[in-house]
């Protein structure tokens, strides 16, 4: 038996805050958030921030208008970045930073949680961001909005690949060929004054 303590930390709601349905059918158990396309080859935090916030409802904000509002000091003289990538704004950032300002954010934890946990998140009506960090280097952000109890599957979606199944217990070892290491879970949850 496993016993998880979330953090003193963790974002409360109160009771009937807020909740969305999953949809539950042949597929599976799924969340109907739609994760657009990232405008730049380093915005799946600003994709999927737009994304949660307008699943929660909290706001309505685009991928540039949480760009913009995030990215006000960019790392300069670092050699991180080219200075097209600069002037395009196209950095790395953090999600929970992003979940956050966007008033969406509970809680992060490392690694990868248990299945079961995921389709207890799934089934309260809230997506799961995860990290990703390739094993070739880099590190890419994804969203989870649902599952399959049949063959232990996820739904994600990906800002940069388009929305995907993969079977939860091998999922990110071989994906996208090269292959990654789960993080990262940034757990979500509509954040009212009063939490």
């Amino acid at each position: 038996m496993k016993i998880f303590i979330e953090p003193g930390d963790a974002k409360r709601a109160g009771v009937g805050v807020y909740y969305h349905q999953p949809v539950i059918d042949e597929t599976g158990c799924r969340l109907p958030i739609k994760v657009e396309r990232q405008l730049r080859s380093r915005w799946c935090w600003a994709a999927i921030a737009s994304a949660v916030a307008a699943w929660y409802e909290t706001m309505h904000i685009s991928q540039v208008q949480v760009v913009d509002s995030l990215l006000t000091d960019l790392p300069a003289g670092k050699g991180l970045y080219t200075n097209e990538e600069l002037v395009e704004r196209n950095v790395n950032f953090k999600l929970d930073v992003a979940l956050q300002f966007v008033h969406c954010f509970s809680h992060w934890a490392i690694g990868k949680p248990a299945f079961e946990r995921v389709q207890f998140e799934i089934n309260q009506g809230k997506p799961l961001g995860v990290r990703l960090e390739w094993f070739k280097g880099g590190a890419h952000y994804i969203l989870i909005n649902g599952y399959n109890d049949q063959d232990e599957s996820i739904l994600i979606e990906d800002p940069l690949h388009g929305p995907q199944v993969q079977e939860f217990y091998r999922f990110p070892a071989n994906y996208r060929e090269s292959g990654a290491v789960w993080t990262e879970t940034y757990f979500t949850n509509k954040v009212t004054n009063n939490t």
